[in-house]
């Protein structure tokens, strides 16, 4: 992992060159020898384009994407969207600490997405001294079925408790949240923190 992390810090600015990387972040609860990214397309036309590009810089596959590859024992990914009528919620600050919250939903989309989307402003509103926020919320196009992302931020992960406490105290959050989590089959968080040094939106 200590060699994987040192080669991307050197050469990860090959494939920032060629996709726009909005988060890179490396586990440190939740899951262990894990990094985690978010890349964003316009579609997936504007994705191919950059695979494209990916693959004709051979700087980048003989200094990065070979190497790295070597050292990986599994990869999994996911193509997202963002909950209908939320967006972004990129940190002010940067640095501080992650969650990503991965729910597999026992309800339809047509029942549960409206109430996730609802939940994004009221959580963001309450007013607490943790300074956390929920960044953003995703419903998963391809990867696990009928799966909903939650990312959210801390200014560190003392705050992770504040924050829940905060949520619960609050009524209309208590509600939503309440009627929300009776939709939810199973679920899985992983506690992140950016990659050292790297400039992304998020970072």
């Amino acid at each position: 992992m200590t060699e994987f992390l040192e080669m991307t810090a050197r050469e990860i600015h090959l494939r920032l060159a060629v996709a726009k990387c909005l988060g890179y972040w490396v586990c440190q609860f939740g899951a262990i020898n894990q990094t985690v990214h978010l890349w964003e397309f316009d579609c997936y036309a504007h994705r191919a384009e950059s695979r494209v590009a990916m693959m004709q810089s051979s700087e980048l596959v003989e200094r990065f994407l070979t190497p790295v590859m070597q050292m990986v024992n599994k990869q999994h990914s996911q193509m997202l969207r963002l909950l209908p009528g939320t967006s972004l919620n990129c940190p002010a600050k940067p640095g501080g600490a992650y969650e990503l919250v991965s729910l597999c939903m026992k309800s339809s989309p047509t029942v549960w997405l409206p109430k996730a989307a609802e939940m994004v402003p009221a959580c963001n509103s309450v007013v607490h001294t943790s300074g956390a926020s929920v960044v953003a919320a995703f419903k998963t196009e391809f990867g696990p079925l009928n799966e909903c992302i939650f990312l959210l931020h801390y200014p560190s992960f003392d705050m992770h408790l504040q924050y829940a406490e905060a949520i619960m105290s609050n009524d209309e959050c208590f509600k939503l949240v309440s009627k929300f989590a009776n939709m939810v089959a199973e679920g899985h968080n992983k506690g992140m923190t950016p990659f050292p040094g790297l400039q992304t939106a998020m970072q």
